[in-house]
């Protein structure tokens, strides 16, 4: 067994290379993700460290050593557990043991922390829970003390997340004899994920009125700034909160294109007449963290320019576009995803306090809504508009079939029902035997 720390190949949107604790062990290579990262010249080799040229090289060298330390261990309690049969004291690999090796090569804190809580409803429900334990009886119960404990979609994500670790002890060779698992999965209402059209609008009704105040005062309210949030992450193709947190000023690059293309030298009457215009495009390249795919956003600038001009202000091209993290400082893998949550609950907050009070003044049902949701609205709107589900997917940056279960679902229930309003639109009834 040998482990090493080595700068990647894998460069990242801030043109620096994630760094990794690499391990061979038992005929394979496997790379646990650091969480930090720096440039080749600010590597240095000979010492596997971060070289002080770079601003944040204490830090990065502590989550290094950290890391490593982590590692080392968790292998090194693998290795005593799998030796032969050759001492009667042999202690098995637990299941727990293995949830944590796996944990270990996650390469964010949001998707560790899946795992993480699938390991304390495990350590709550069994206090001993050996490799060698894991079978259809066992999740039978499992599932059942799911089913009295938790909600669908946490059933759900456990359930997902099991078969991950059971699939990498498999491949691993922790885990010998195979067990396929039936599960059922939990169905929770979609409807309530996404804004309808007439939710939409009276978002978009808070949107105008906050671009009077800032028009007119220049300055907003903290409701006001979560409106202008969730309208950008709307015209931003729904992007997701973690995405959005990570984008900076230098990664919005505006395009002048121009919209109608007409032949001076073959039509100049017509040239006259239609002057071609130009008109500013927001061309984003966007790197999902979630699905580690690159996604194109391309929006009209003229419709959120204010709201770009109130998250610019004041801010270099290295700056973050919205002010949940700090250029100038590194942060390790938990205190990102600490400090985005906290940004985004404190504006969900504000928006939902807002919403509630025109809901109210305008007699209108009122529900909790999140950032999320504007994820959801934009693929619900474009599948409504009859794009195709492959496009929808290059649009958003997803991969798995998941799209159609949860972002779709009620959509397609409309469109059932607008089946059968058709044949009665289109058919006047009348009775067989009229009185």
């Amino acid at each position: 067994m040998k482990i090493t720390v080595t700068l990647t190949n894998k460069q990242l949107t801030n043109k620096e290379y994630l760094i990794a604790v690499r391990v061979f062990a038992y005929g394979k290579y496997k790379h646990y993700s650091v969480g930090v990262s720096c440039t080749k010249t600010n590597w240095n080799a000979n010492t596997s460290s971060v070289s002080s040229k770079d601003r944040g090289y204490k830090e990065k060298n502590a989550a290094i050593e950290a890391k490593l330390k982590e590692v080392t261990d968790l292998y090194n309690n693998v290795t005593d557990a799998r030796q032969t049969d050759a001492s009667p004291n042999k202690q098995e690999l637990s299941f727990f043991d293995l949830i944590d090796l796996k944990i270990a090569e996650c390469n964010t804190y949001s998707y560790k922390k899946n795992f993480m809580q699938l390991s304390a409803f495990l350590k709550a429900e069994y206090r001993v829970l050996a490799i060698t334990d894991i079978n259809k009886v066992w999740f039978a119960d499992f599932v059942q003390k799911m089913q009295a404990r938790k909600s669908a979609t946490q059933q759900n994500k456990f359930v997902k997340m099991f078969n991950i670790v059971y699939r990498f002890g498999l491949e691993n060779n922790y885990i010998k004899d195979y067990n396929k698992f039936k599960y059922s999965k939990q169905m929770q209402a979609t409807k309530e994920r996404y804004l309808n059209s007439s939710e939409l609008n009276t978002i978009l009704t808070m949107y105008r009125d906050s671009l009077k105040m800032y028009n007119y005062l220049a300055e907003i309210t903290p409701k006001q700034k979560a409106v202008f949030l969730f309208v950008l992450h709307i015209a931003f193709q729904g992007i997701a909160p973690c995405d959005m947190a990570n984008l900076r000023i230098r990664d919005l690059e505006v395009e002048n294109i121009q919209t109608q293309e007409t032949d001076l030298l073959q039509d100049r009457e017509k040239y006259e007449q239609e002057k071609p215009s130009n008109v500013d495009i927001l061309n984003i390249k966007l790197y999902r963290q979630k699905t580690k795919t690159y996604v194109n956003i391309m929006t009209y600038k003229e419709y959120i320019k204010e709201v770009l001009e109130y998250f610019t202000q004041n801010k270099t091209g290295n700056d973050y576009l919205i002010d949940c993290l700090d250029a100038k400082k590194t942060y390790t893998e938990k205190q990102r995803e600490s400090r985005i949550s906290n940004y985004y609950n404190k504006l969900n907050k504000c928006l939902n306090d807002y919403y509630k009070e025109i809901c109210e003044r305008n007699d209108l049902t009122y529900k909790h809504i999140s950032f999320y949701m504007s994820r959801h609205t934009f693929i619900n709107k474009l599948y409504s508009m009859q794009v195709p589900e492959n496009t929808i997917k290059r649009l958003v940056g997803h991969k798995d079939s998941t799209l159609q279960r949860y972002y779709i679902a009620d959509v397609q229930k409309i469109e059932q029902a607008n089946i059968i309003e058709q044949i009665f639109k289109g058919h006047q009834y009348s009775h067989p035997y009229p009185y």
